[in-house]
Parts: C-alpha cells; sequence; structure tokens
C-alpha cells in the first residue's frame, strides 16, 4: 500500500509524536515501500530528536506577506472574492482589510485580485524544513520561527513534499485549527487517538465532523490505556455502533513512558514492537 495517513487527537499530550515515530520504525523495518515522516507540528516539533544532526539537510521557507496599502484600499472586496482560502474579510469598525493567518496561505492571489494595487508582499523566513533521507526512508520536520503566524505556507512546503507512492506517516498539532486542516489536504487515512478519559467521545466530535465532511477514512486508537475498567470495551462498542474501525490498544508503562521521552531507536522491547506492528496491520487492512 502507499498513502498520506494523519495522525489527530483532540489535545496534546497525547502521545501522537511517538504513535508517528513507531510506525515509521515498523514500515521502515519491512523495507517494502519507501516510508516518509513527516513533522507538521510546527510550534511544538517533538520529532526533531530523531534526527542525526550531521546529515541534516535545512531548507528556510521564504513567504510572501501581504501588505494592504491603506490609502489606496477602498474596501470594494475584490480581493476578497479573489482568495481561495477565505483568508481575507473587512472590520468595518476600523475600518480595514483584515488577514487571516489560520487562511492565509500566502498564494499571491489577493494582490493579483487587486485592480487598485493596494496589495503588496513583504518577504520574511517563517521557519525551516529540515531533511533526512537514507536507502528507504525520509524524514521531514517543519519548525516556524518564533512568534510566526503564517504557519499555513509552511504547511503546504510538507505537503508538497508528499510522494503518492511512499507511505508517509505525517504528525500533526492538536485539534482541528487551520494548520491542521492543511495537513489533511489529500489524506487518504486518519489515525484519531484516543486517551482513556471522560467525554473523550464529545471531545472528539470536531476531528470526526471534519473527516466525514471531507470524506477521509478514519480509525479510532486508544492510547496510554493503563488498564482502565471498561474503556477499551466502550470504544470498541462506539466503533461498531457507527462503523469505525477500531485499530487496538498501547498500553502505557514505564517501558513506553521512557520511549516518548527519549524516542530510541535502539530500545528493543518485542513486546511492545509487536503492539506498534498490529497496529500496522490493521490500519494497511483499511487502507488497502
Amino acid at each position: 500500500m502507499a498513502g498520506k495517513i494523519v495522525i489527530l487527537s483532540s489535545e496534546g499530550s497525547t502521545g501522537r509524536t511517538l504513535l508517528a515515530w513507531k510506525l515509521f520504525l515498523t514500515i521502515s523495518s519491512r523495507r517494502e515501500k519507501m516510508v516518509h515522516l513527516l513533522g507538521y507540528d510546527l510550534q511544538k516539533p517533538d520529532l526533531l530528536p530523531v534526527l542525526d544532526a550531521k546529515d541534516i539537510k535545512t531548507s528556510d521557507i521564504h513567504i510572501q506577506v501581504p501588505r494592504v496599502d491603506k490609502d489606496r484600499c477602498r474596501f470594494c472586496g475584490a480581493c476578497i472574492t479573489a482568495c481561495d482560502c477565505g483568508a481575507l474579510h473587512i472590520d468595518r469598525s476600523i475600518p480595514a482589510l483584515v488577514t487571516d493567518p489560520e487562511k492565509c496561505e500566502a498564494c499571491g492571489d489577493c494582490e493579483a485580485g487587486c485592480n487598485l494595487n493596494g496589495i503588496s508582499y513583504k518577504q520574511r523566513i517563517s521557519g525551516q524544513i529540515l531533511h533526512y533521507h537514507q536507502d528507504n526512508f525520509q524524514i521531514s520536520i517543519g519548525t516556524a520561527d518564533e512568534r510566526e503566524e503564517f504557519l499555513l505556507p509552511l504547511i503546504c512546503s510538507l505537503n508538497r513534499m508528499v510522494n503518492t507512492e511512499h507511505i508517509s506517516i505525517c504528525d500533526t498539532g492538536p485539534g482541528m485549527g487551520g494548520d491542521v486542516l492543511t495537513t489533511l489536504r489529500d489524506a487518504d487515512f486518519a489515525i484519531i487517538l484516543v486517551n482513556p478519559e471522560e467525554n473523550w467521545h464529545r471531545k472528539l466530535l470536531p476531528l470526526t465532523d471534519n473527516l466525514r465532511e471531507k470524506n477521509i477514512k478514519y480509525g479510532l486508537l486508544v492510547n496510554k490505556h493503563r488498564k482502565e475498567s471498561g474503556f477499551i470495551e466502550e470504544v470498541e462498542d462506539t466503533c461498531l455502533r457507527e462503523s469505525i474501525p477500531f485499530l487496538g490498544a498501547i498500553p502505557f508503562d514505564t517501558q513506553f513512558e521512557k520511549l516518548e521521552k527519549t524516542f530510541d531507536q535502539k530500545a528493543n522491547d518485542p513486546e511492545m514492537e509487536s503492539i506498534f506492528a498490529a497496529v500496522w496491520d490493521r490500519i494497511s487492512l483499511v487502507v488497502s
């Protein structure tokens, strides 16, 4: 199989990054397909420790940030019509033309759509992509500069690195903001991590509603399970009732906690390795 697989969760500290890393190691060890691990969590790039510093290639990502000339703008709305991202709106209380960083991809359509030459672009570096490549795998991790608001151009740069002939494992930030929605473009499957807690199903609704709207297949995976009574059965019942693939459960113990902190590629726990291998086998069945 090949395809883009995105790991999601409703909140932070759910284990998305470790799952991405362990699935990546599982797939690459089988040497059946080129596998690409991509880090889309730009403001908290927890995947950075997995890179070998001496072999990293770093690319600065330059973006064109739109700037509105207040003397020329007549609030006609032509740029808003031209913007397919829906990133512009008029705040009539100021008045001002406002750009939403959560939606703007710095594509240039607004500049082209302005008949009064009222929009120009200021170039700046918004962040970097760190890239590492070996025989049958590659790793690409995005990092945003501190206080950078315009994250989507970096996300789009990572998206352009995805090869549809490869298996791409994508580690994202939490929730369903503009950065995650952009990451989901052309995704073939999404893994939603579920941690044992109350109201878990309600917290997932923004994720599942968006995935259904985008017609992206997804499955639920219980993570950091400490043998809470009846929780796995509750998730399995929900999956059965709503026709959602149940991808398994990953226990949380001292060995798991150590892996989450160190990302030790050489750590060898046969039981843990078999758990992640089983998760990947279930995903392969659903996606293929």
